[in-house]
């Protein structure tokens, strides 16, 4: 792979090692660790050592939400536990891309969140993928139905104010555009990621710094409460100024006009990019040196 532009950062990097073609390049690596972009340190095989650990099974519930000032309650979906659920999501009609005329930066996917972050993310400001790059109108509403789903997580993050009130999610890595000389997996992070079907956050404390423990917190959170295809908790040593970085990748399935989709619900602990505890969260720490 060649990278075209200029500067590549700690960041870039990590984006570019989900995927797998770009781990096995070793031209890529060597010049992305003598450029001090990447710790060497990113081949561990294992973390320091794992705190929490939780199971794949969810808490089984209702969803629910009340819309307008009707009092009846409409069922968003139920859980069946160890199946994979294949449903059709409720969605206000002022929310719904299908609705729209345009899709741009600015369209709103739910109360407060507008799909912006998505395709203007931290790493598309490194010159990735933009909504501009999507000329197709159809192509950017089938995207957008994909980053509402993402929507309903990130609304569930902030409407838990008691337990998440102290921090931010940030979307790290949105809508990918690969490089020309990039070859992507089919079906995999990268490839999802030019779909808007896998988004990556990372969790913020006051202090605007990276919070590894209410990191797992949000993904169990997640776990139970929400649906989506598979949510990975990503450990990783990519970083030379830090002992190690916790980030959730949250991919969705497809999902029709009339958002209907088959949600797996797999869930995932990964270091380094590759399998820590398959159907299960962990809570990993690589102490510092």
């Amino acid at each position: 792979m060649i990278i075209k532009r200029p500067t590549i950062t700690t960041r870039g990097v990590r984006s570019k090692l989900r995927e797998p073609n770009n781990r096995n390049d070793d031209l890529f690596i060597n010049y992305c660790i003598s450029k001090g972009v990447l710790d060497p340190r990113y081949k561990m095989a294992a973390p320091t050592g794992v705190n929490r650990i939780i199971g794949k099974e969810p808490t089984a519930k209702f969803g629910t939400k009340t819309y307008g000032s009707s009092t009846f309650k409409k069922l968003k979906y139920k859980e069946f536990l160890g199946q994979e659920l294949l449903q059709q999501v409720v969605v206000e009609n002022k929310y719904n891309p299908a609705n729209m005329d345009d899709i741009t930066s600015g369209t709103k996917l739910n109360k407060g969140i507008r799909i912006g972050p998505f395709v203007a993310n931290l790493e598309s400001q490194m010159g990735q993928s933009t909504l501009n790059d999507i000329k197709s109108l159809e192509e950017r509403k089938k995207i957008a139905r994909h980053y509402y789903m993402q929507s309903l997580l990130m609304t569930g993050f902030v409407n838990n104010e008691d337990r998440f009130g102290k921090y931010n999610l940030v979307i790290t890595e949105g809508l990918y555009l690969p490089e020309t000389t990039e070859t992507l997996t089919p079906n995999d992070i990268k490839d999802l990621a030019t779909k808007g079907r896998a988004v990556v956050y990372e969790v913020i404390d006051s202090a605007g710094q990276m919070a590894p423990e209410m990191t797992f917190d949000v993904a169990h959170y997640w776990k139970d409460n929400f649906l989506f295809d598979n949510l990975i908790l990503s450990y990783d040593t990519v970083d030379p100024n830090k002992p190690f970085n916790a980030q959730i990748v949250v991919t969705m399935p497809e999902v029709d006009l009339y958002y209907k989709g088959s949600f797996s619900r797999k869930v995932s602990t990964e270091f380094n990019f590759k399998m820590l505890i398959d159907d299960g969260l962990a809570e990993a720490y690589v102490a510092s040196v």
